[in-house]
């Protein structure tokens, strides 16, 4: 089997990234030369601190922007596991074998599918601790599992994600003989 490679949404993501940045950008500069003409000089340094601190949200903000240029796909799925690249906290390539269950659901109407795995430790010690602690964040919300992927994000359909993934899914454990969980549905 290829493998399948789904790229991300780009039209909306692109849309609020280039509205954040220009809102950012605009107020940064607008405080940095409104202060100018202050009489109070803690009002002038007040200005030029905050300019200085939205100019550097901003460079902060534009490597997320680089990645909607990038030819990256979202998701890749082969024989092998699934990689996925479709949100900001990229969950990375993750083996069938260490795939437990995937489960699915629709919590206010966002698709997600969640990978419940074996040893989610072991994933989740490869991150920076602040990746970690959003991972975990899941866990308060009911989520099964800390690798989410959000359709949303997706150029596919939920349905037609869903059969995909399982057919790979499926096609690996024929080939290794080893017994799985069927995908189930959840509520979150």
């Amino acid at each position: 089997m290829e493998s399948v490679e789904i790229s991300l949404k780009k039209g909306k993501l692109t849309f609020l990234w280039l509205a954040l940045m220009g809102g950012i950008i605009f107020m940064g500069w607008w405080f940095l030369t409104s202060g100018q003409e202050a009489n109070v000089s803690g009002l002038r340094l007040f200005h030029i601190a905050m300019g200085t601190l939205l100019l550097l949200i901003a460079a902060t903000i534009l490597p997320f922007g680089l990645r909607l240029v990038s030819k990256t796909p979202g998701l890749i799925i082969d024989k092998n596991g699934l990689t996925d690249h479709s949100a900001t906290w990229q969950n990375g390539f993750v083996a069938w074998s260490d795939i437990k269950a995937i489960e699915v659901a629709q919590p206010e109407q966002t698709a997600m599918m969640f990978i419940v795995l074996f040893d989610p430790e072991k994933y989740l010690q490869s991150r920076t601790k602040i990746r970690r602690v959003l991972a975990s964040t899941g866990d308060r919300f009911g989520y099964p599992s800390a690798f989410g992927i959000v359709v949303g994000n997706l150029n596919i359909e939920f349905d037609e994600l869903v059969k995909v993934v399982e057919q790979y899914w499926g096609d690996y454990h024929q080939r290794s003989n080893v017994s799985r969980n069927s995908t189930e549905e959840v509520s979150v």
